[in-house]
Order: structure tokens, then C-alpha cells, then sequence
């Protein structure tokens, strides 16, 4: 009899125990106001009921989640403003569920900053956007050099696919591919990307915002080797013609560390002391003694008797 209505005790004290799920929906929506987008889009997909297959995410949203996603402004996703510990465990049915939920309906910028545990199948949703104008799969910072990784998962033949329906080739302007795939012998489903996306921003026949002239008559190879758009600031995602220049530098200047490209608006761009190539303003690297800039390559570093100096005397950059 004890056993019984000890039983029965527990059960009723279970039955009434409350969970995250019972506090007000305005509440939730407050709390998520503190976070950062895109872990205000993970706290919104804990509230949805779940489902092994991911695919019907969607379906099983919840009043809570609907309620703290119609809150907030989704046109940028940028997975560098979680922490980078959080953002390498996330897998493909983490970042799947996301997109369904928030991306697919308003994000135009999707940067899949140190999302390094991804093989691409959880891109899928995006089959569906209408909206998408740049999406950044570096995996790497914004000022992040970039370079050949060993830990890259990423797989072309399970990304690439995505970027092929009518849909998401109406809206997007800007691609940026990890640095392994354009370097070396690329493959020939990479290849047929880029094609495909030059032709499709040709057909747009885009207008300088500059000059407004028609961006075809200028364009010359717009991928050029970094897989990425060369017309299209990555900041503002403006168009800009090659032929523009503003002090006699091109309006529109590929970093050669992070190997994105910003119109003058947006990032101020200096010539490297040592190799002449053009670094922006987040990337440079200016020395104490002579007070000239440099990229971030070890040889044009190493090319500064001033640098020297400061190694001797324990300085840093």
C-alpha cells in the first residue's frame, strides 16, 4: 500500500512539473531578443516537435517558434556572431531544421562561418528560396585569411546540385566556395558551376551602380580562379563594372588575404609594401616603425627590416 501511493505521489509530481514549453509565448519572444540570430534560430527550432527525418520540420512548428521567428529580421544569417565551438558541432540536420524555419522565407546573406561539421546535405532547403543573394561556405571569418584546409567536409557533389534550381539561380549574386575547391585542378561539376552562374548573372544584364552602364560590356571572367563574384561588393552585394576607379584604384578590389571582394563604400583597400597586391582595411597589417602596410603572408612580413626589429625587441604587430 505504501509502495502504492508513493507510486501515485511521484506520478502526480511529475505530471506537474513545468518545462520551458509552459512559460508564456511573449516571454519566450523576450528572452530570444538577447540572442544572437543565429542562436535565436536554434532556441526557435528547440520548440519544434521532432522529427527523425527532418524533412517535414516545417509541419511541427510550433506557436512558440512561429511567434519568436516572426519577431525578428532574418536578412542576415551569420553563423561568426556564435561562438566557434557551438558553431563546429553543428551538423546537417541542425543547420536543415534552421533553414527551414527561418532561411528559406527572407534571408538574403547566409554565412556558414566555422560551420565545419557540415557535408552540405542540410543546404537542401534552400532549393526553395526565393530570396538568397549571397551565401558564404568559406567556413572561414570575414578577415580570415583564406587558405587549404584539412578538416573540410564539404562535399561538391552534394552542395553544388542546390544551387541549380530555377529558384535560388533568379536571386543570387554572390558565391563564396571554401578556398580548396578553387585551387589545384578543380573538377569539372565545379567547372559547370561556374558556367552556369556567369551565365546567369549575364542574362540579368545588371547595371553598374556607378556609371550605370550595363555590367556585360566590362565583365572579364568573373570568377577569375577565386569562386566568387568579381562585379558584386560582398558587403553592400552592389554591382560595380570593372572599368569604375575612384583616386585612380578600382572602385570594386579583391582582398588577396580573405579573398573577398568590397567596393571602396565599404572597405578602404591599401597596396602591400612588399608584393603590391591590394589588402583591405580588416586584413592589413601595419608596422610600428615604418608605418607601412602589408598583407598577411609571412614572406612580406619577413620583407620589413622594421618587422625584423620588433621580433628582436619582443614587439607585435
Amino acid at each position: 500500500m505504501m509502495a502504492s501511493v508513493g507510486t501515485n505521489k511521484r506520478r502526480r509530481t511529475t505530471s506537474n512539473t513545468l518545462t520551458i514549453t509552459d512559460l508564456p509565448i511573449g516571454f519566450l519572444v523576450d528572452v530570444s531578443s538577447y540572442l544572437s540570430k543565429p542562436s535565436r534560430a536554434i532556441f526557435a527550432v528547440s520548440f519544434c516537435a521532432s522529427s527523425s527525418s527532418q524533412k517535414k520540420v516545417e509541419q511541427s512548428i510550433s506557436d512558440s517558434s512561429k511567434a519568436i521567428i516572426a519577431a525578428s529580421d532574418w536578412d542576415t544569417l551569420d553563423f561568426a556572431d556564435i561562438d566557434k565551438n557551438l558553431a563546429e558541432r553543428l551538423t546537417d540536420d541542425n543547420i536543415q531544421s534552421i533553414l527551414k524555419c527561418v532561411a528559406i522565407q527572407s534571408t538574403r546573406i547566409l554565412k556558414l562561418t566555422n560551420c565545419t561539421n557540415i557535408i552540405g546535405h542540410g543546404l537542401d532547403p534552400l532549393r526553395e528560396t526565393e530570396t538568397l543573394e549571397l551565401i558564404d561556405l568559406s567556413l572561414q571569418g570575414k578577415y580570415e585569411t583564406q587558405k587549404t584546409v584539412s578538416y573540410l567536409k564539404l562535399l561538391q557533389r552534394v552542395v553544388l546540385p542546390v544551387f541549380n534550381t530555377n529558384n535560388i539561380r533568379r536571386t543570387l549574386k554572390y558565391v563564396h566556395f571554401p578556398y580548396n575547391w578553387h585551387v589545384g585542378d578543380q573538377s569539372a561539376m565545379y567547372l559547370q558551376f561556374e558556367r552556369r552562374f556567369v551565365n546567369d548573372f549575364q542574362e540579368h544584364n545588371h547595371i553598374c551602380s556607378k556609371c550605370n552602364r550595363n555590367v556585360n560590356e566590362q565583365t572579364e571572367g568573373v570568377f577569375q580562379g577565386h569562386g566568387h563574384q568579381h562585379n558584386v561588393c560582398y558587403n553592400c552585394l552592389k554591382v560595380v563594372c570593372n572599368d569604375c576607379k575612384r583616386d585612380g584604384r578600382a572602385y570594386l578590389d579583391t582582398c588577396t588575404n580573405c579573398r573577398k571582394d568590397y567596393c571602396v563604400d565599404c572597405e578602404e583597400f591599401v597596396s602591400c609594401r612588399s608584393c603590391g597586391f591590394s589588402v583591405c582595411s580588416g586584413c592589413k597589417k601595419i608596422c610600428l616603425g615604418c608605418e607601412n602596410s602589408f598583407c598577411q603572408q609571412q614572406p612580406c612580413l619577413d620583407d620589413c627590416d622594421c618587422e625584423r626589429m620588433h621580433r628582436l625587441l619582443d614587439l607585435h604587430w
